[in-house]
């Protein structure tokens, strides 16, 4: 299958993956620089560099059956790893959506309203 133009190619990758697992098949997805490949419980990539991999767009992007790449394998990782000072700017931007507590607030259903049941 070919698709293009795509936004943010690798994007599409978790969805070849799961994919390749639910039907036990060796898939491949392919854009300019880069080569993903899932099959038998593993990803191997092959890629030109971060950029390659992080391509806002791609005029062209094959998917279908095909052998892993020699390129290096994937690991999975659930979650990703912030610095400090990124958490903490991070909760700054959040405490500017929070709004003051005000008698009318709680009345109209904002928080506890007026008993404490938490």
């Amino acid at each position: 299958m070919t698709l293009g133009p795509v936004a943010q190619p690798i994007l599409l990758v978790p969805y070849m993956a799961w994919a390749a697992d639910a039907t036990g098949a060796q898939l491949r997805i392919a854009w300019p620089g880069v080569t993903i490949a899932r099959g038998r419980g593993e990803t191997r990539a092959a890629f030109d560099g971060p950029a390659a991999l992080a391509a806002a767009r791609a005029e062209e992007v094959r998917i279908g059956a095909g052998a892993a790449p020699g390129g290096q394998a994937v690991t999975q990782v659930w979650r990703g790893e912030i610095g400090e000072a990124t958490a903490h700017a991070l909760s700054e931007f959040a405490r500017r959506t929070y709004a003051p507590a005000t008698p009318e607030s709680r009345l109209s259903g904002a928080g506890a309203g007026l008993t404490d049941n938490d």
